[in-house]
């Protein structure tokens, strides 16, 4: 879709339209992608009915607006993909959601869900919700995002974040190196 917007050769489009729509996605992550093309067809000229129905679907199961097939929500208010590194999988759909809210926008459109119509400004309120909610808006009053805010995680679960700053140890790191005793950040 990309190569098609930019040259305006049919061909990708073609290619496009053979392929697989993807389905209804569960998530936006980082080794699925549909979602994203559905989103970028769904903002063509002429979309396909069937991306579009799949992003639609989607938006409305993130804003808790599809019934049965609403996303988990935490007790809290955190949408809850996944157990693990769940913040990566709310990001990156509230980054799709704000997409598709200035689409909708453009377009003077709502998106018409199961549990009721949602509004470009519904979207961007739900995003805002999430964000602050990652931030510290949450009952715990700990933002999720390292360094931020005044109570965050202090000794996270990734190389890159858990390991001794250079200036404390000059010795190399390598990628496939024993990973040396995580330090308090």
């Amino acid at each position: 879709m990309w190569l098609f917007r930019a040259t305006g050769n049919e061909t990708y489009l073609d290619i496009l339209s053979s392929e697989n729509n993807g389905g209804v996605r569960s998530m936006f992550s980082w080794d699925d992608k549909f979602f994203g093309v559905q989103l970028l067809v769904s903002k063509n000229d002429n979309p396909w009915a069937a991306y579009k129905e799949n992003v639609d679907i989607f938006v409305c199961s993130v804003m808790q607006k599809a019934g049965d097939t609403n996303v988990p929500m935490s007790p809290g208010g955190m949408l809850w993909f996944q157990p693990w590194g769940n913040t990566q999988y709310i990001t990156s759909s509230m980054l799709v959601l704000s997409i598709y809210a200035d689409y909708l926008k453009a377009a003077g459109a709502t998106l018409e869900c199961l549990g009721g119509n949602v509004r470009p400004k519904d979207l961007i309120s739900f995003v805002t919700s999430q964000v602050d909610y990652i931030l510290s808006a949450n009952p715990k009053n700990l933002s999720y995002m390292v360094g931020f805010g005044s109570s965050y995680p202090v000794q996270v679960h990734h190389r890159s974040a858990s390991i001794v700053s250079i200036k404390s140890n000059l010795k190399s790191i390598g990628c496939k190196s024993p990973s040396p005793p995580a330090m308090r950040l």
